[in-house]
């Protein structure tokens, strides 16, 4: 009897669930507009959007630059491919339990201190370099990790799309942008690495501005949003 009337409070509650949901979606068509017209939607607009560019443009600058250290660019490739795997099973784990907040913060920060670390390194000292940035190119994959859900968990669901898709517009910006820096470096040798260093450490203090989602119910409308933060 219990259990019976265990189910029927959960099929009420998912009844009412889906029936505030529906008549939400109906009063309301919501779009890119919504994401910055009020205060605190705003913020985590800027913010998410700051620290989608700079992960991905630290990335792909790391990424893209697997000539620069002195060692074969197939065996360096090789290297970038490989350093996530570890670095990407440990985050599993620490994402259960640890700040999505700081770990995304400092994902970034670790990553642009060690493409700052590189900028003072000789380049007669290969190896080091690539091991330099080999222990950058695998924070920066965090930081990607981190990233994706970690948004997700910040817009509520009436906007999640809208703020995802927002994200990915700014990131294909970082994307188009991280090559052409690489250009610098007739201009300064060191400059592109200069560039993506402090890219990914602005955007790592961005990130401390974000709210933590870790143990916290996800947002449905604006409403929760502007009421809770």
């Amino acid at each position: 009897m219990e259990k019976q009337k265990s189910l029927l409070i959960v099929y009420l509650y998912s009844q009412v669930l889906s029936k505030i949901a529906e008549e939400e979606n109906t009063k309301t068509n919501y779009s890119f507009v919504n994401l910055f017209r009020t205060p605190e939607m705003r913020k985590i607009s800027l913010y998410t959007g700051l620290v989608w560019f700079g992960v991905v443009f630290s990335y792909y600058g790391i990424s893209l630059n697997i000539t620069g250290f002195g060692l074969n660019m197939y065996m360096t490739n090789f290297i970038y491919g490989a350093i996530e795997i570890p670095f990407r099973l440990t985050l599993y784990f620490f994402m259960k339990k640890r700040s999505r907040r700081q770990l995304q913060a400092w994902s970034i920060l670790v990553s642009g201190f060690f493409i700052g670390i590189n900028t003072v390194i000789p380049v007669s000292l290969g190896p080091l370099r690539t091991t330099i940035a080999t222990l950058g190119k695998g924070f920066s994959g965090c930081a990607f990790m981190v990233l994706y859900l970690y948004t997700a968990e910040l817009y509520p669901t009436v906007l999640r799309q809208n703020g995802i898709g927002y994200n990915l517009f700014l990131s294909r910006i970082g994307v188009a942008l991280a090559p052409l820096i690489l250009l610098l470096d007739e201009v300064w040798k060191v400059l592109p690495q200069v560039i993506y260093c402090s890219v990914a450490i602005v955007c790592g203090l961005v990130a401390f501005l974000l709210p933590e989602t870790l143990n916290v119910e996800l947002p449905d409308t604006i409403k929760d949003i502007e009421e809770t933060r």
